[in-house]
């Protein structure tokens, strides 16, 4: 599994993409959330 969804998905798509708000997201976090359950199932990450 690749994560992609980087997107803030609050802003219209009119505006061009941007990132979310450090303060909604934190890809070390993530991370730390999905390796045990990636692991567990046997899925790379």
């Amino acid at each position: 599994m690749i994560p992609i969804h980087w997107d803030d998905f609050f802003e219209p798509l009119e505006k061009g993409l941007h990132p979310m708000p450090p303060w909604m997201d934190s890809f070390n976090v993530a991370m730390q959330r999905l390796m045990p359950m990636a692991q567990a199932d046997g899925v790379a990450l």
